[in-house]
């Protein structure tokens, strides 16, 4: 306003000085038309191509869609039609819905994300909402299936997931590997997850290395997704072979190791997938809750080389183990100990899954005597020269870093110290132990 005020007055002066010669004078008019305030739109259209055992599946295949739910196929909800090209499909859309499957059968999915029309953060969220066994026939009941009804179904431990982030070819290729935000896991370990896409942390799935950015508008983002109903194995292609799940698919299937324990069982569950604007939220992250975990000694730990396979727990419990680890239970090879007069040493061993990111660690350890300590092949503790264990003021804890999402193993290498003329209730052995864990269920 002040440079238009400033102009006028450089107009009047110079009127003035030519005043009497002419009439005409300089003039200047600027108008901005149609201002205009509207809200953007932040608007999330998921597609999906889907295979069947090699074979592209119509009935879990659709073209890009604004509202899975109800449907609006494109850009146009109005014209656009249900029936689509090469496939239709019912509403609403869905990744699983498969209702004969046998061991050995498999599949693959590519999920595409986007994002219409700003720069946005994004998350994905899974999880189960029914495991059902509908009826025990006789071939479940001969594989010693005993538990019937909701709940209690056994198919969501033996269907195997690798999920990762692709490129759009449907195919696991080797520079896709890393991208795998879960990796031959049972669908049991799928319930209540949430999968960080992009967001401020810069952890997201598409987000690599140091690249913190949120997911741009208007452009495809693809998440690949591949079961097994048996044992999964990554086998993946070569990057750029131009293949597709007709021809090779990056994941072997094998169903053979199954028994008929499965048969009539039945999972559902629910994929969302959610997008917020990053401008004005620059510290968004996706709302992983943290959950607190345990793993205790118990007769689930196997014993190597010990012909029966597992602990056992002891009964008799020596006035002098004082060490104090609630939950867990003192046990040994044997009940009670069957050499007490020499040296005898066994590795206790178990075998458990993580779900989600764990943010910290501890291992409480009790023995009588030594021990050493390993998770994941890695030593994180051990004494070799206290033989009093098993107090209350020499039980051990060791702050642990290297548990993985996924499958994890605790390895105690106990040995009872033999003393001469002893007996078992003299000189008895055993292992207490409590691992601790808070895992934040992103991944």
């Amino acid at each position: 306003m002040k440079k238009i005020i400033y102009s006028l007055s450089v107009i009047v002066a110079v009127a003035a000085l030519v005043a009497g010669v002419t009439t005409a004078f300089y003039n200047d008019e600027e108008t901005s038309s149609g201002n205009v305030l509207a809200a953007g739109a932040i608007d999330l259209g998921v597609d999906n191509a889907s295979y069947y055992n090699g074979l592209p599946n119509p009935g879990t295949s659709w073209a890009l869609d604004w509202d899975l739910d109800v449907g609006s196929l494109g850009d146009n909800p109005a014209t656009d039609q249900v029936v689509e090209t090469d496939f239709i499909q019912l509403l609403p859309r869905l990744f699983f819905n498969f209702d004969d499957l046998k061991p050995g059968d498999w599949g693959e999915d590519t999920i595409s994300l986007h994002v219409k029309d700003n720069e946005s953060w994004a998350c994905m969220d899974v999880s189960l909402t029914s495991n059902d066994d509908n009826g025990i026939n006789e071939p479940e009941g001969d594989d010693g299936d005993v538990t019937d009804g909701p709940g209690n179904g056994e198919l969501q431990n033996y269907i195997k997931f690798v999920w990762w982030a692709d490129d759009g070819d449907n195919v696991l290729e080797d520079n896709e590997v890393a991208s795998a935000f879960v990796d031959d896991e049972p669908l049991a370990n799928a319930d209540d997850f949430q999968v960080v896409l992009a967001d401020s942390t810069g952890n997201g799935i598409f987000q690599p290395g140091s690249n913190s950015d949120p997911l741009a508008g208007n452009t495809p983002y693809y998440i690949g997704k591949a079961w097994c109903f048996g044992e999964l194995t990554l086998t993946p292609v070569t990057q750029g072979l131009g293949v597709n799940p007709t021809i090779e698919d990056g994941i072997s299937c094998d169903g053979s190791g199954l028994n008929n324990i499965t048969q009539t069982d039945s999972v559902t569950g629910d994929i969302s997938f959610s997008a917020v604007q990053e401008r004005h939220q620059p510290d968004f992250k996706c709302d992983c809750d943290p959950t607190g975990s345990s793993v205790v000694s118990d007769t689930s730990n196997t014993v190597v080389g010990d012909e029966d396979g597992f602990s056992v727990a002891l009964t008799f419990i020596h006035s002098a183990w004082t060490a104090s680890i609630p939950g867990a239970t003192w046990i040994w090879e044997e009940n009670p100990v069957q050499s007490p007069t020499t040296d005898e040493t066994y590795t206790f061993v178990k075998t458990f899954n993580v779900s989600g990111t764990v943010t910290s660690a501890v291992i409480d350890i009790a023995t009588d005597n030594f021990y050493t300590l390993k998770i994941n092949g890695v030593t994180i503790g051990s004494e070799q020269a206290n033989e009093n264990n098993f107090q209350l003021a020499t039980q051990d804890q060791y702050v642990v870093t290297n548990l993985v999402t996924g499958a994890n193993t605790i390895e105690v290498i106990a040995t009872n110290k033999g003393l001469a003329n002893s007996t078992p209730a003299s000189n008895p052995a055993g292992v207490l132990y409590k691992l601790t864990y808070v895992a934040n269920n992103c991944r």
